[in-house]
C-alpha cells in the first residue's frame, strides 16, 4: 500500500530532508474494513496499523530536518559520499565543496551519482542510493528487508543478514563481511572486509568500514589522532575528524580566526553558515561572508546574498534573485519565464513557481492559488501547506477525522493518524 505521509520529501525543491522518487500526493493509504471473516477484518486492520505506523515514522523524520538550511542538508546527507571521495585520494575540501555544490544546484540525488556494487536491501523509503565512506564497498539500497524495529524477523538472501541499517531506523540486508554496517552506533562491533576496520563516523553519524591506512575518519573529536594516506595529516573540521593535505590545514583550524594554510593565492576563511574553516579564491569571498552582511565577491557577474529562509550567503545569477529574497515579501526575480517568486506555502522561504500553479505559494488556511486545469487548490490533510488534488482525489485536501474528500474508484476516504487517505 502506498504512502505518502511527507509530501514535502518528494518536492522537487532543495529544501526538503528526504529525497524519495515521485509520487503522487495522495495522502496515506489505508485498508478498508469490510464485512467476511474474522482473519480477513483482522489481517485489513493490522494492514492499516502497519501503514499508520510507517506514515508516523516518515512525517518524524521530515518534521526533525525541516528547519536546517540547505548548506547543512546537503553536508549531512552527503557525508558518506564525501567520505567516500577521501578515501580515493581526493583533499576532503575539494570532495566537500564539490558534493554539497552538487547537492545544491541538483539535489540530494547528487550524493548518489557514485557507481555502486554491493546490493543492500531495506525497508521503507523507496529506491535510493547509499554510500558508505570505505575504499572497497559501497551500498546499493532497494526495498525489502523488514518493517522499522523488526530487523530481527526480516529474511535476506544467502550470505546475507537483517539488522538495523547505521544511522536511521530503517533495515536492511547487508553481506556477512559487512556487518559492521548493521552494528549500534557508537560501538561499531560489525565485521568488514580483509583490510578494513569498523568504526563510528561522526560526520556520517553511523558504523562504517574503513580502510586501515585511513583510520582518521573513524577518530574521536577533538583527539583524533587515527592514520591518513601519505602527505595528509588528521585534525577536527566541523566536529569531526578529517585527513587533510598539509596545504589546506585551514580545514583544521579552529573557527572563527580560521588560521591554517591554502593554496598560493587562496583565502582561509570560516565557511557562511558553518562552524568550519574552508580555503576559497578571492573572487568567491561571499562563501566565507557571514549573514546579514553577505559582502563577499562572487564569480561570473553573479550576486551575493543571504540564502531564503537560511542562514548561509550564497552567490546566485542577477536574473534569479528570488533565492535570496527573504519571506513573507519574496520580492526577488526568477530566471525561467513565466514564473513568479512566492513564499514556499508553509514554509519561510522564496520560491519561484509556474503561474499556473501558484497553489503552491499560497497560504493555509485560504489556499486561494491556481492549480494545473482539473486540480483543486486545499489545505493538504494534517498540514500547514496548501497543494493541488486532482477532482478525484479531493480526500488529499479533507480534514481528520471527517475525512469527506473523493476517491478514485472504490477507495473510501479514513482517517490514518490525523491525516486523510484513500484505502
Amino acid at each position: 500500500m502506498p504512502l505518502t505521509p511527507c509530501p514535502d520529501c518528494n518536492s522537487s525543491d532543495l529544501r526538503p530532508v528526504l529525497r524519495l522518487p515521485p509520487v503522487r500526493a495522495k495522502g496515506a493509504a489505508v485498508a478498508r474494513t469490510s464485512r467476511g471473516s474474522g482473519g480477513e477484518i483482522g489481517a485489513r486492520r493490522s494492514a492499516a496499523i502497519g501503514a499508520a505506523l510507517v506514515a508516523i515514522v516518515l512525517e518524524v523524520l521530515c518534521a526533525a530536518h525541516a528547519n536546517a538550511s540547505p548548506g547543512s542538508r546537503c553536508r549531512h546527507y552527503c557525508a558518506s559520499a564525501i567520505d567516500e571521495c577521501q578515501q580515493q585520494g581526493e583533499p576532503r575540501r575539494r570532495c566537500r565543496q564539490r558534493y554539497v555544490r552538487l547537492c545544491k544546484s541538483s539535489g540530494f540525488t547528487a550524493c548518489d551519482l557514485t557507481p555502486t556494487t554491493t546490493s543492500t536491501t531495506i525497508a521503507p523509503p523507496p529506491p535510493t542510493t547509499t554510500m558508505t565512506p570505505t575504499t572497497t564497498t559501497t551500498t546499493n539500497t532497494t526495498p525489502g528487508c523488514a518493517l522499522p524495529g523488526h530487523c530481527s524477523s526480516g529474511t535476506c538472501p544467502a550470505g546475507s543478514v537483517c539488522g538495523q541499517l547505521s544511522p536511521g531506523l530503517f533495515c536492511g540486508c547487508v553481506p556477512l563481511d559487512q556487518t559492521c554496517r548493521i552494528s549500534e552506533a557508537p560501538g561499531c562491533g560489525g565485521t568488514c572486509p580483509s583490510g578494513e576496520t569498523c568504526g563510528y563516523s561522526s560526520s556520517s553519524a553511523s558504523c562504517v568500514c574503513v580502510d586501515a591506512a585511513n583510520t582518521c575518519v573513524i577518530g574521536q573529536a577533538p583527539s583524533c589522532g587515527g592514520t591518513c594516506p601519505s602527505g595528509q595529516i588528521c585534525g577536527v573540521s566541523g566536529g569531526s575528524c578529517v585527513c587533510v593535505d598539509t596545504d589546506h590545514t585551514c580545514e583544521i583550524s579552529a573557527v572563527p580566526s580560521c588560521g591554517g594554510t591554502c593554496p598560493s593565492g587562496q583565502i582561509c576563511g570560516q565557511e557562511s553558515g558553518t562552524n568550519v574553516c574552508t580555503c576559497v579564491g578571492p573572487g568567491a569571498t561571499c562563501t566565507i561572508s557571514q549573514v546579514p552582511a553577505c559582502g563577499g565577491t562572487c564569480p561570473g557577474g553573479a550576486v551575493c546574498g543571504q540564502a531564503s529562509g537560511a542562514n548561509f550567503c550564497t552567490c546566485v545569477d542577477p536574473s534569479n534573485t528570488c533565492e535570496i529574497s527573504q519571506a513573507p515579501s519574496c520580492g526577488g526575480g526568477c530566471a525561467a519565464p513565466g514564473q513568479v517568486c512566492g513564499q514556499a506555502s508553509g514554509e519561510n522561504y522564496c520560491t519561484c513557481i509556474s503561474t499556473s500553479d501558484t497553489c503552491a505559494i499560497s497560504q493555509v488556511p485560504a489556499c486561494g492559488g491556481t492549480c494545473p486545469s482539473g486540480q483543486i487548490c486545499g489545505q493538504q490533510s494534517g498540514t500547514n501547506r496548501c497543494i493541488c488534488a486532482s477532482s478525484d482525489y479531493t480526500c488529499a485536501i479533507s480534514e481528520a477525522p471527517a475525512c469527506g474528500g473523493t476517491c478514485p474508484g472504490t477507495m473510501s476516504c479514513t482517517d490514518v493518524g490525523g491525516m486523510c487517505g484513500c484505502g
